[in-house]
This record gives structure tokens, C-alpha cells and sequence, in this order.
């Protein structure tokens, strides 16, 4: 928690991948599988905050995300942060082709 402590007093916001693989159809979940959250699981065990964000989609036409992590606390920082993405871009728009 201190190393990110550390990070977040010169950096407002990590943009990092929010899953290690695209996403899957639904069929396909192995619910017991934890590997897909990996990237993810970090945000809670160290009290942080995260939104992820839709950043386009796959090959295959699934959707695939971006996560912005913050210091915990600091979701208005995220908020507006999406809300600028969202504004920027359209792929919260765009709807998957395959399930």
C-alpha cells in the first residue's frame, strides 16, 4: 500500500489492461476460473478505486475493456476521467457481434 501511496503522489491515474485475454462468449465462462481477474484483483486488496472502460472490441467482435485505477477514495477523479474517454471516443457505443 505504500509503494502505491508512493506512485499516486506524481501520478493521477494508472491505465492499465482490465483482463489478460479478450473477452469470451458467455458460454465459454468458467466461473470457477480466476485467471481472468488477475489484473484486477490488486484494485481491492490494496483499498485503491477503478472504472472500467469499453476501448473497442475484439477480432471476434467482443467487447474488450481498459481499467484507470486511483488512489482510494478519488472516485470523482475516475468518474471524470471516463466521462473525458467517453466524450473522446465512441466504443461505449459499439455493441458486440458475437455471443
Amino acid at each position: 500500500m505504500r509503494d502505491f501511496a508512493r506512485v499516486f503522489e506524481h501520478t493521477d491515474l494508472l491505465v492499465l489492461p482490465t483482463l489478460p485475454v479478450t473477452a469470451r462468449p458467455l458460454a465459454t465462462i468458467d466461473e470457477a476460473d480466476l485467471a481472468p481477474s488477475r489484473l484486477t484483483r490488486f484494485v481491492g486488496y490494496h483499498g485503491l478505486s477503478a472504472i472500467a472502460l469499453p476501448c473497442g472490441l475484439s477480432p471476434e467482435g467482443l467487447p474488450v475493456s481498459l481499467q484507470l485505477v486511483a488512489p482510494a477514495f478519488h472516485e470523482a477523479r475516475l468518474l471524470r476521467a471516463g466521462v473525458a474517454f467517453q466524450s473522446a471516443t465512441d466504443f461505449h457505443r459499439a455493441r458486440p457481434s458475437t455471443f
